[in-house]
Formats: C-alpha cells, structure tokens, sequence
C-alpha cells in the first residue's frame, strides 16, 4: 500500500472522522492524490492546528492506537 503517507491515507478514507469534511465541524482534512501529473503518490494534509488536535481526539475516541505526526498545509 506504499509509504506512511499513502497508508495515512487510505486508513483517514475508510473512518469516520465525525462531521462531513467540508462542513466547517471537526477536523479540516485535505485528501490529496499526486502534487503534479504523472504522481499518484496519495497523502493527506490538516489545515491547521486545530484540526489536528481534533483529529487525535477522533482517534482516541474510536479507540485507535494511532498517533498522528502532522502536517500542516502551506
């Protein structure tokens, strides 16, 4: 399934992270599929850090040993 950003990837797709993303409740997340033509590599990036806080909290609160090491959008 490739690297650590590609598993965070499909691990974040298939839970339920609360609210529907672009809801404006519960964490930003930006789902990103390959920086330029040609890439498919898959990653997900937080907007802020809020949203990562959040993030581990829904982890937490799901019960998956997962601690997220973050990573904020330019």
């Amino acid at each position: 399934m490739g690297g650590p950003l590609a598993r965070a990837y499909h691990l974040l797709q298939r839970i339920d992270l609360g609210p529907e993303r672009d809801s404006g409740r519960g964490p930003l997340l930006e789902f990103n599929v390959g920086s330029h033509p040609g890439d498919d590599t898959h990653y997900v990036n937080a907007k802020d850090m809020l949203s990562l806080s959040l993030l581990q909290a829904r982890l937490i609160d799901l019960k998956l040993p997962i601690k997220n090491r973050g990573s904020l959008s330019p």
